[in-house]
């Protein structure tokens, strides 16, 4: 029987919602009471970021500019430490008395918001209605084949599986897996699709679309005296430009960075301000379509010649300012794979030209459309200017958020290419590849192809628990199969920046590996200057 248990702990949409419109523009959203009585207020701050948060229900949310806010509202069984490590959080401790059986013993301080306890019919529904396939939710292929899911008091969850599930654990610590309050749900009062109810640090209390948010400090927080910090003010502000100016008058207390090339130049001429740059296991990925019919991707060649073609360390020097890693389908981090093994890992400019010959297709021009962000604009032109070296010729389209999800992972086949995207990595390296199984991620297959040989690995891979000796080659087996396959070729890490006024904070450090988006990480702890 394996047993943890923890006295210090630290916390860690469906897609057409998100198209139709999502939210309403104004809206209060959870409003509470305020402070409890001889609470000290603690202060408040504001938060700078780029882009809205959209998708409100954690279960379906699939994008990570939600996530960062929804780690601030919600909690889940398991939380990660900065090292990426699975602790306690909503369950304060957890056995695995044999590998396919989890029994959690829920906290008996977690309380939502609205000051009703949490109790184990909350988490049961909470994991039933995420597996549940009619939720919609793409991130329940990650908690693993469960057969079941009960309590047997109301402290006490169990979960058994059909076949033993590695990363279930580290799944559990991810926005995506959070618990919902089912009472208010299925009563009614509560709608997850447009509203926030949680029992994390935070709670919304207000909500201007593509403005701001403002959250407030939960007083029902199982963790005492946390947060520190009473009051968020979370501003939606496009531009690297305005938010650097936000710090420089000292309207913006921190502000986050999504991957762009002009950051730390930009930041570095900031005087007070510090700069936290995070290593991640996201990994940027072009995507190369074989399912369409009037895609020229179909041809496993000429994708395979694409691969050898591009400059993934000049990717990193131009569109990242030098930050990142070349990664194959396992992100550095994890060192799960070695890429000395990898066929169409290193550039090869004369070999991919031989494999274009070798293709039969032709020098062709190609569409290649983006979302609407400067990193993909960059990556996009220098991708554009490696295939040009081979003789094909890519034609950049730039969509609107929105437009550019539909087109990539709603509609099948993809009428498109060529894209570029990123895809979390999250904490255990055989979570990665669940994407390149097209029948189980099913928001892939409108461009990646059913192969049963790659299946069969994948499934492989996610059985083998962290200490099991056949991991390292089935890994490393799952990275080569990848690889030739070319369909969703891994570029460089995806490195998040955040900076922050140092005179505003007596105690401040975000700095953790991530692998789920979450940005303001440890904020709760977080503690101002007087």
């Amino acid at each position: 029987m394996i047993k943890y248990q923890a006295s210090s702990i630290t916390r860690r949409d469906t897609i057409k919602a998100f198209i139709l419109g999502g939210a309403a523009a104004a809206v209060g959203l959870n409003a509470g009471a305020g402070l409890a009585a001889g609470q000290d207020a603690g202060g408040s701050i504001v938060w700078a970021k780029p882009l809205e948060s959209n998708l409100y229900d954690p279960h379906t949310a699939i994008l990570g500019t939600s996530w960062e806010l929804l780690d601030l509202v919600y909690d889940g069984l398991t939380a990660l430490d900065a090292n990426m490590k699975p602790v306690p959080c909503l369950a304060e401790s957890w056995e695995q008395p044999d590998p396919s059986t989890y029994v959690f013993k829920i906290r008996t301080d977690a309380k939502f918001s609205n000051g009703r306890n949490l109790a184990a019919e909350d988490v049961v529904g909470s994991l039933k209605r995420l597996t549940d396939p009619k939720t919609g939710s793409f991130f329940r292929l990650q908690m693993g084949k469960i057969k079941s899911i009960s309590s047997s008091d109301a402290k006490t969850v169990t979960v058994a599986f059909e076949e033993p599930y590695a990363p279930f654990l580290s799944s559990l610590a991810s926005s995506m897996a959070s618990i919902l309050p089912m009472k208010e749900l299925s009563e009614g009062t509560f709608d997850p699709m447009k509203e926030m109810l949680g029992s994390g640090p935070y709670k919304v209390v207000s909500h201007v679309q593509d403005d701001h948010w403002v959250l407030e400090r939960n007083e029902h927080y199982w963790q005492a005296g946390l947060p520190k910090i009473s009051t968020i003010t979370v501003r939606i502000m496009p531009a690297d430009q305005s938010r650097i100016a936000g710090l420089r008058d000292g309207s913006i207390d921190v502000a986050s960075f999504e991957a762009s090339p002009d950051v730390g130049l930009l930041l570095s001429g900031v005087q007070g301000i510090d700069v936290i740059q995070n290593p991640s296991t996201s990994v940027f990925y072009l995507m190369l379509n074989a399912v369409w019919d009037k895609s020229p991707f179909r041809n496993k060649k000429l994708r395979q010649a694409v691969a050898l073609s591009l400059d993934k360390q000049k990717m990193i020097e131009v569109a990242f300012g030098g930050i990142g890693e070349v990664s194959s389908v396992m992100p550095p981090l994890f060192k799960a794979c070695d890429v000395d093994g990898l066929q169409f890992y290193k550039r090869d400019v004369e070999k991919a030209k031989a494999l274009l010959k070798e293709s039969g297709v032709g020098k062709i021009k190609f569409r290649f459309d983006i979302g609407p962000t400067t990193a993909y604009s960059v990556l996009a032109q220098l991708i554009k200017d490696n295939v040009a070296e081979i003789g094909l010729d890519a034609e950049i389209s730039v969509s609107d958020e929105p437009s550019w999800i539909k087109k990539i992972w709603v509609d099948n086949p993809s009428p498109t290419d060529a894209s570029i995207f990123w895809f979390a990595g999250y904490s255990d390296p055989a979570m990665v590849p669940l994407w390149f199984n097209p029948q189980l991620a099913g928001f892939t297959a409108g461009y990646v192809p059913e192969d049963p040989e790659l299946n069969t690995k994948i499934d492989r891979a996610r059985g083998l628990s962290q200490d099991d000796p056949a991991r390292p080659q089935s890994l490393q087996s799952l990275c080569s199969a990848i690889d030739e396959a070319a369909t969703q070729i891994p570029l460089v890490t995806r490195i998040d920046t955040v900076a922050f006024r140092k005179a505003k904070f007596a105690k401040f450090n975000t700095a953790h590996l991530d692998g789920y988006g979450n940005t303001l990480f440890g904020v709760e702890q977080a503690e101002l200057s007087q």
